[in-house]
């Protein structure tokens, strides 16, 4: 499958270039989302069709990816194969089970497809508002114009998980022949529960009492923004990542 070439080889290496990088759109809160918003939600309802780069039609579909079980409430989106150490985001949510879906896209018709958004759905309410999701630290004014934060994807995987998940699989990774194991399994497991969803790859991986799901992030590497959807209360609905599959500029969104 492509991706697992990097993440046989690219195997818990600490991220160093994790800068905030890569587009965004213009506006004067640098912690708003891209001028194509609506497709967050768009692209999760039946139907949905976008004409694609070439005018060709891609059709979306909603792939279920499970329950995440949040034990902390701290959750984290993440390359697992290297980034497990990395923190978690600074916005909390209520710990519980929450489904988790994929946007997915048939790029190259039946032949294919990619994950375009990943997405947590926290409560059933509508987002009215979308905000770009930051770690404890991050400086919102210290962004760049066409600048994120995010993630670094260096083994085409893409995850959710409680902050405290991530740090008892440090613990279990921390000896390198266990590590070796737990990886190689991750990828043949993920290669069979991927093709069972029709995706390239995907995994929901027990680590009691929570657990980590994994899969494919978008076209593969590259560096990607979280957005956390807040509701007309103010209460936190839904986290989403943008895989930056689509270029919505080619067309105008209903």
């Amino acid at each position: 499958m492509s991706g697992l070439p990097s993440r046989r080889t690219v195997l818990f290496i600490p991220a160093l270039l994790t800068p905030a990088a890569t587009r965004k759109a213009a506006a004067a809160d640098p912690l708003s989302p891209p001028s194509y918003v609506k497709a967050f939600d768009l692209a999760f309802t039946s139907g949905f069709t976008w004409p694609g780069d070439d005018k060709v039609p891609v059709p979306f579909e909603v792939i279920e990816g499970g329950a995440l079980i949040l034990t902390t409430g701290v959750i984290k989106a993440a390359d697992p194969f290297v980034l497990l150490d990395d923190v978690g985001f600074a916005q909390k949510v209520p710990p519980g089970q929450y489904p988790v879906r994929f946007a997915h896209a048939r790029v190259h018709g039946k032949a294919g497809g990619r994950i375009v958004f990943a997405r947590v759905a926290f409560s059933s309410q509508p987002v009215v508002r979308w905000q770009m999701a930051t770690t404890p630290g991050q400086d919102p004014a210290s962004l760049q114009p066409d600048h994120i934060f995010g993630y670094p994807v260096d083994a085409g995987t893409g995850s959710f998980m409680d902050q405290a998940i991530a740090t008892s699989m440090m613990a279990q990774l921390a000896d390198a022949k266990t590590a070796d194991a737990l990886v190689n399994q991750w990828i043949d497991d993920g290669e069979k529960q991927g093709k069972a969803k029709g995706l390239n790859f995907y995994l929901e991986h027990v680590v009691p009492p929570g657990n980590i799901i994994m899969f494919t992030s978008g076209w593969g590497d590259g560096f990607y923004a979280s957005y956390f959807g807040y509701a007309a209360d103010g209460s936190v609905a839904s986290l989403l990542t943008d895989f930056q599959v689509m270029d919505w500029s080619l067309g105008q969104l209903p």
